[in-house]
Parts: C-alpha cells; sequence; structure tokens
C-alpha cells in the first residue's frame, strides 16, 4: 500500500467522522479478515447498542491466506508508524502471540471517534479514560485494535459504543471490578 493511500491516525486531516482508519483499511481489502474472541486490553462497559462486534471470521481468513501463500506478509504486516507507538506506549498486552511472524506478543490499542472527539480519533490509553467516554452525552464508537511491534500485523478486532446519554439511551456505566 502507498504511503498517500493510508489512513492518518495523528489527526492532521486524516479520514474524519466517525469512521475508524483500520476499518476502512481492512473493507478495501476484499479477501483479507480480523481478531479471536479472548483478552480484552480492560473490561468493556455495557455497549450502548447491546453489542460488540468481533471480526475473528475475518481475521482468521486473513491469516488462512497468508500461511496459504495467497498474500505476502507485506500486505498484512502495512501498520501505520503512527499506530505502532501508540501500541508500544498506550497498548495492553492480548496474551496470545503474532499469528504471522509468531514473535512478540500481540497488543490491543482502543480508539474512540465521535463528536467533540479529533477527527482523527482519541487513543484509549486507561479503563478511566474509556469510563469518562462512557459517561459523555454523545455516543462514541470505540475500536480495538491488534498490533505486533515485531512484524506490524495490525487487524480490527472489535467495535463497541459508549455514551449517548441525554439522547433517548438509558446512561451506561462500566461493570463493577
Amino acid at each position: 500500500m502507498r504511503a498517500a493511500d493510508r489512513p492518518r491516525l495523528d489527526g492532521s486531516g486524516g479520514l474524519g467522522g466517525d469512521t475508524c482508519p483500520c476499518e476502512q483499511r481492512t473493507a478495501r481489502r476484499t479477501t483479507l479478515g480480523a481478531v479471536p474472541q479472548g483478552n480484552m486490553p480492560y473490561e468493556l462497559p455495557m455497549p450502548a447498542n447491546g453489542g460488540t462486534v468481533e471480526y475473528g471470521l475475518r481475521r482468521s481468513t486473513v491469516v488462512s491466506a497468508f500461511r496459504q501463500g495467497t498474500v505476502t506478509a507485506e500486505e498484512v504486516c502495512d501498520a501505520h508508524p503512527e499506530l505502532l507507538r501508540m501500541a508500544r506506549y498506550a497498548g495492553k498486552p492480548a496474551g496470545e502471540a503474532c499469528p504471522i511472524c509468531d514473535g512478540n506478543e500481540l497488543v490491543h490499542v482502543t480508539f474512540a471517534f465521535g463528536s467533540r472527539l479529533p477527527a482523527g480519533g482519541r487513543c484509549v490509553a486507561t479503563q478511566h479514560d474509556l469510563s469518562l467516554l462512557g459517561s459523555r452525552e454523545g455516543e462514541v464508537t470505540c475500536y480495538v485494535v491488534e498490533v505486533c511491534h515485531s512484524c506490524s500485523w495490525n487487524h480490527l478486532a472489535r467495535r463497541f459504543s459508549l455514551g449517548g446519554q441525554g439522547i433517548g439511551h438509558p446512561a451506561r456505566s462500566l461493570p463493577a471490578r
């Protein structure tokens, strides 16, 4: 993928709106896919729409295509440098080895998109940050991306919504620990 075609995660004119750059990139790959249900970087609050979208089947498709030689490592290991930086400093261990290089443990990075957030999204680093987003008046869509530091594998793992208080939705809170 050419650098000009890559989504921008730095908020400098990126894709804007409520669409995750990771989801747009994987949507362009019709034969590729996303992450297993497994360890979460932190406990998820109750989603606004009552559910979480998991991309495990899509991930399995990508990994199978790579192992069969249908796609190359360069096609699936294309993490943006900003995503790698965020994974290094704000990522939470996923408890699983990279499916491409079998090297480092994967980390999950969570991004939030919604009104009154930067156009390029906001990286959610802590449970407290997630709680604050869940108490917002407007709805926020969160995307969890798995990333490997060694080979730059990255894939959209799951998507969920938070917030929405004051617009016809009941208040959502984090589950008790």
